[in-house]
Formats: C-alpha cells, structure tokens, sequence
C-alpha cells in the first residue's frame, strides 16, 4: 500500500489471513510482487514464506521468536516499538493504496509511542558502548539492527513532518526541510544496506519522493512573492456532503445554507467504526486528508465512491479581492466543479483512473471577479470513481506576480 517512499508496510496479518483462504481454495503456487526494499516489507517476506510452507503456523509466536534474536538486550522496547506499528495497520480503515495513506497510518499519536520505544531502546543500547568494552559479534549485529530501525524512524518522522506541513500548515518551507532530513536518512540507510531502500528503482518524477519535495518546493512560489503571493490559506475543517444519486446540484448543495444540526449532534457517534450514509446530513471533514481515510465509506464500510460536495465560507476585505485571484487546490483527487457564491466558475476533468493523472494532483483557477469583499461561499462538488476521493492537501487563495 506504501510504495516509493521507503517506511514500514507490514502485511504479515493480513497474509495470515488470506494463506487460509488459499489453502481451502487448493491453489499451488503463488508469485509474489515485491520490490525487496526492506524498509518497506522487512519482515514480510519472511512470514510469507512460513505461511506458504505452513498456513497454520503461529506469527505471533514466530515475534517472540525474532525480537530477542535481532534486537537483544533492546528486544522488549523494540516489540513495542513494531507492535505499535503493526498495531496501527491492524486498526486502520484504509484499503486504498500509495503514500497518500501514510499520514492517515502514522498519526501524531502513533509516531509520539514509535519515538518513545526507540529512545528507551537507544538509552539501553549505550551499556553496550563502556570504554574498554569490546563487542561480541552478536552485539555488533544488535547495534546493526537498531542503526537500521533508527534511520527507518528518522525516514518516517521526516516524511510524516513533510506531509503535516505541506497538507496542513501550508507551510512548503517546513515541508521541503523535513523531506530533505528526510531523503538524507534514507541515503544513509541505502549506505547501510543495498537492498534496504527502493533509491535504486525511482525514475525522476512526482510520484517518488524527490519529486514530491520538488512539488512542494514550486508551490511555495505561488505564496512568497516569486510566483505569488499568499491571500489567506481557505479553512482545513469544510463541511462535506455524500451524493450517491448525484442530486446535488439540483437540491441546491452549491448554494443552499448549509444545516450542521445534525452532525452537531451526533458527531461523537459518528466513528470510524459505525458512519452510516446520513443522506440529508452535511458533517465535517478535514483538507489535509482524503475523504475515505476519514470514514466517509458506503453502509457496507466499502470506501465510498460517487459523487460528494464540499463547502467553505472565507472573509475577505476589499484589497484582497482587488486585481487577478487565484484558488489552487494543491492536492486534489477526481473530475471536479467549483462554485464561488452558488456559481460555477470552473470544470476540471481528470481521468477515471486516479492514478493515470498527473501526479501534481494539483488544480489552479482564476477567481478574478468572482469574489467579493465580505463573506463568499465556496463549494466544490467531486466525482470519485474509485479509490480516492476529494482534497488531500489545505487549498489557498493567491494573487499571481506580474510577470
């Protein structure tokens, strides 16, 4: 599900699962993709192939096995430190697939646990390190293991830093530093290792991971007075409204007020765990995420396709919406309408399949004369045909440089 980019992807309780089913179907033989970067799969490969030999055979009791073996005298800090991880992949909603779902897997929360085993671990490796004190070769390959686990951690802190800042603070100067921190470690780790990352494998472009700080890097144009300069950054939280019949446009959802009465209400049962299609409630979803990896899913829990709306309100004076203006979605999935005050100013047409795009996934438009000093409605109505859908990175309004 994480390709390019070189974190933690652990897949082995989910093969745990399926092996059974392949078992019972009779298949003989299965081909396995894999890139082999073991910063991505590390242990996966190993647990599939005890599975394949043996579908019945204990995982867990196959950890308990390795965490001693690897890590030694690190070994229980370092099982809470996989186990957080596993953990987080055991409890996530998302199904779909590349590193648009890093930032939904690796939370705040989750990162903050990760960091805390690793310092603990680090703190007791240094017993290892008395002056005088020569190393056994099984102390050597410890101190090798967590080496590795610490440039892993330092690549997934850098880029979940990079996305944060990016997608959420808009803030590109941040993000491109914390994507540079970050591909410096993951050169350090492909030092340690050939087959540790996929360096090897990536082609110049967006979808890898220099190219995305790349992006970043020209988006910060549009904002520090080189190519633009920024008029406000346009709310994170919007209100959001599912449109399985595509009768939107016709009920008014560009332009009637929008009733939050009901998410106001039932918001706290509206988990990720129990959303329901609440056809006449509007609720709130965040810009700085896809809409799925935010529960919005069909009754069934399957991730929600079809059409969907979003709506904002942004305060604007005089001066800022004098001469050209311009909203760019910076992260944006899906064919899409905009409306500006219940018109609609723009079209954009994007292919069915998501990732046959552009992989910017950016959209420009110019609002000259489509806003007004004072309150403006702003909505945006999406079609997603699979996978992902919606906003994915905060939009911003700018005002273009003369050339």
């Amino acid at each position: 599900m994480l390709v390019w980019r070189d974190i933690p992807n652990p897949s082995h309780r989910a093969f745990q699962q399926d092996v059974k089913h392949y078992l019972k179907a009779g298949i003989l033989g299965v081909n396995t993709e894999s890139r082999n970067a073991i910063a991505t799969t590390f242990l996966n490969l190993y647990f599939r192939a005890r599975l394949l030999w043996n579908p019945d055979a204990d995982v867990d009791h196959l950890l308990v096995e390795f965490y001693p073996k690897f890590y030694g005298p690190v070994a229980t800090p370092m099982e809470g430190y996989w186990s957080t991880i596993y953990d987080a992949w055991s409890n996530t909603i998302c199904t779909e697939h590349e590193y648009f779902v890093a930032s939904a897997i690796y939370t705040p929360e989750v990162m903050e646990e990760l960091n805390n085993n690793l310092q603990e671990a680090e703190r007791i490796m240094q017993t290892l390190h008395a002056p005088g004190r020569k190393l056994t070769r099984n102390e050597q390959l410890y101190i090798d293991g967590m080496r590795f686990t610490r440039h892993s951690y330092d690549i997934l802190d850098a880029y979940t830093t990079m996305v944060a800042a990016a997608a959420t603070d808009v803030d590109y100067v941040k993000a491109v530093a914390a994507g540079e921190r970050g591909l410096k470690a993951r050169t350090e780790m492909a030092a340690q290792g050939g087959i540790f990352t996929t360096t090897r494998l990536e082609r110049d472009g967006t979808p890898w991971w220099p190219g995305e700080v790349r992006q970043y890097r020209e988006l910060q144009r549009f904002i520090d007075g080189t190519q633009g300069a920024l008029i406000t950054k346009l709310p994170l939280l919007w209100a959001f409204h599912r449109d399985p019949d595509n009768a939107g446009l016709s009920t008014g959802y560009a332009n009637r007020p929008i009733d939050l009465g009901y998410w106001k209400t039932h918001q706290k049962e509206l988990t990720v765990d129990n959303r329901k299609d609440y056809p006449e409630a509007w609720e709130m979803v965040r810009t700085n995420l896809y809409a799925q990896a935010q529960g919005i899913r069909h009754i069934d829990r399957q991730s929600y396709t079809g059409h969907f709306w979003y709506r904002t309100e942004v305060e604007l004076t005089s001066d800022q919406v004098r001469g050209a203006t311009h909203i760019r979605f910076p992260g944006l999935f899906n064919e899409c309408w905009l409306y500006i005050n219940g018109q609609e100013v723009a079209y954009r047409k994007q292919g069915k399949l998501w990732w046959l795009n552009d992989y910017r996934f950016e959209w420009d438009v110019d609002l000259s004369a489509k806003l007004k000093a004072g309150q403006n409605d702003v909505a945006l109505r999406c079609r997603c045909e699979h996978h992902m859908g919606g906003m994915f990175r905060r939009p911003f309004l700018y005002r273009p440089t003369a050339p």
